[in-house]
């Protein structure tokens, strides 16, 4: 049945498979590291932030053997590591092992969405691509909730279902990596035998990738500032968390493939990244007023603010699909991807630090600081964006090319001697 149906929709079934087995790991995976591991909330956060470095400072090389042997046969590796790490999780829990464990997995998930990008440049026209990760992440919303959903069923009833789900988010990866491997091996990059040093993105290059880490904040945000802020700050309904929760992810769903077909040219990226900038500012001065009111104005300016949040989640990625597709090298696309992702990977590292050390700590004013940030990311884009374009890279001279031009100088030299 997998091979009647195209690449491109083989591609989101995969996605929709692995997202349904990290929706059953994500929904449990605190109470697993606390409860069954045993580790008191600070060493989790010290655990995760040890697998985010890991994760920060390996996703780069692991994108230049994309390049290098093609990126489906390194998803497929990717794939087979993360299995076999989520089984390891059930086998024991001793503190090292699971930090490798946790590291291992938290790689492979930086890793895994540039090589899903280089795999969908192979896959379809050049006027497609961004449609098609925007399709795929439609998907990956969908199988999140879906996972999320079974892992509520399963703790309602009752006992310890955390090594069957753990299980079960390793055969996700399995029965992913089984579709996967169906593609075609010619979809892979081509391959160069000659050894090449890293990509160096030029200083505006670095820019943008800095911004992109700017705006990825949404997701912190969402995942810290504002439950936390709810919780501590105001006097709402606690049951409101889950409820802006649902609102984003309907929001996403509903309206990720409309807000692509928009952001579909570079110009329209540096807007869409632009106003993602002003949406995300505006997003955080509702957060500050929603202490200044009663409960019910209060639900009100909190809704506006997940509204806002949500419409600058959507602009902010579909821009970076766009900015990427566009400066990336087409022999060396993977490891650009990887590249550009960094700044989304150091939001998710240092973000969550500073929303509640600085952030929520200073209340209103930390979050009219934030706006402030976003404000500068978003002026600064349009000017950013066009030298980006101008040079994406640093142009280096390719490797022993100086040992090779030297050698013809002196051949030359040699040979009109005894001529």
């Amino acid at each position: 049945m997998t091979r009647a149906l195209t690449a491109p929709q083989r591609l989101l079934a995969a996605t929709l498979i692995d997202w349904i087995g990290t929706g059953f790991y994500l929904a449990i995976s605190a109470i697993f590291l606390t409860r069954s591991v045993g580790l008191s909330a600070a060493e989790v956060g010290v655990v995760l932030a040890v697998a985010g470095f890991v994760a920060f400072a390996g996703s780069v090389q692991l994108g230049r053997l994309g390049d290098r042997f093609g990126p489906r046969r390194v998803l497929l590796a990717l794939y087979a590591l993360r299995a076999a790490a989520f089984v390891g999780l059930t086998l024991t829990h001793q503190l090292g092992v699971t930090v490798a464990m946790l590291s291992a997995i938290a790689l492979g998930d930086q890793t895994a969405p540039s090589l899903y990008q280089a795999l969908a440049a192979a896959l379809v026209r050049e006027d497609e691509r961004v449609r098609l990760m925007a399709r795929m992440r439609v998907v990956a919303n969908v199988g999140l909730t879906l996972g999320t959903v079974v892992v509520a069923i399963a703790l309602a009833g009752g006992g310890d279902s955390f090594t069957t789900l753990l299980l079960a988010n390793a055969a996700s990866y399995l029965l992913a990596a089984a579709i996967v491997a169906t593609f075609p091996r010619d979809a892979a990059a081509a391959r160069s035998a000659t050894r090449r040093r890293l990509l160096i993105p030029s200083p505006a290059t670095v820019a943008m990738i800095g911004i992109n880490g700017l705006m990825s904040m949404w997701l912190v945000i969402l995942n810290v500032g504002i439950p936390l802020w709810i919780v501590s700050a105001t006097s709402v309904p606690r049951p409101l968390v889950a409820i802006l929760y649902a609102t984003n992810t309907a929001v996403a769903v509903c309206a990720q493939g409309r807000v692509a077909r928009v952001v579909r040219s570079y110009e329209r990226a540096a807007h869409a990244q632009r106003l993602a900038g002003l949406l995300l500012a505006a997003c955080c001065g509702c957060l500050a007023a929603s202490t200044l009111t009663g409960a019910t104005v209060s639900t009100i300016v909190l809704i506006a603010a997940v509204l806002l949040l949500s419409g600058g989640e959507l602009l902010c990625v579909s821009s970076a699909w766009e900015v990427s597709f566009t400066l990336a090298p087409a022999d060396r696309s993977a490891e650009f991807f990887a590249t550009y992702g960094l700044g989304r990977a150091a939001s998710q590292v240092g973000g969550p630090i500073l929303i509640t050390s600085v952030v929520l700590a200073l209340g209103i004013p930390g979050w009219l600081a934030l706006a402030g940030l976003f404000l500068i990311g978003a002026a600064a884009t349009p000017l950013l964006a066009r030298r980006a374009r101008a040079r994406p890279l640093v142009e280096r001279a390719a490797p022993y090319s100086a040992g090779r031009a030297s050698t013809s100088r002196v051949i030359s030299a040699v040979s009109a001697a005894y001529s």
